[in-house]
């Protein structure tokens, strides 16, 4: 026959492994307790991160709102000094206004400036079609309503 073993019941024994669960349920507690510091840790770092990206895009905006104001301002200066330039030669050899600007798109369509692009466009008159045209208006020859006699208007 075999035996069975028999189970002795030594108190020793008995308070080591008490114990050993009480310092494993503390060491998990405390694991639990760091768990939830690193979630609320990888919280922080996720809100600050987020903020710093908005930042960055909102300077990038900025910058970009900046560098397009400047494009404009390039872009009007440069069809100054071609106007300007046109009426120099133009009084020079006494020849009267050609219209060369009104569409030249050679002139200022895409032009590059630094990292940007500007032209200069307008609205084509209904004989023109009416579409986009790169170029300058005359608006001289206009005539003012605010200050037009009854004959100019008549006209």
């Amino acid at each position: 026959m075999r035996e069975i073993p028999t189970i002795l019941h030594h108190p020793a024994k008995c308070q080591e492994t008490e114990a050993a669960i009480k310092a494993s349920r503390k060491n998990g507690s405390v694991l639990v307790g760091l768990l939830w510091c690193l979630a609320l840790l990888s919280l922080v770092v996720i809100s600050v991160l987020h903020t710093a990206r908005m930042d960055l895009l909102v300077v990038k905006n900025y910058g970009d709102r900046i560098q397009a104001h400047y494009l404009a301002l390039a872009g009007i200066e440069k069809a100054e000094a071609l106007l300007y330039r046109d009426a120099e030669d133009r009084s020079r050899i006494q020849k009267n206004h050609t219209g060369n600007f009104y569409d030249d798109a050679q002139q200022f369509r895409e032009v590059l400036l630094g990292r940007g692009v500007f032209s200069v466009l307008r609205r084509g008159r209904s004989d023109e079609g009416g579409g986009i045209v790169f170029g300058v208006s005359d608006e001289e020859s206009r005539l003012n309503v605010n200050t037009a006699t009854g004959e100019e208007l008549a006209k």
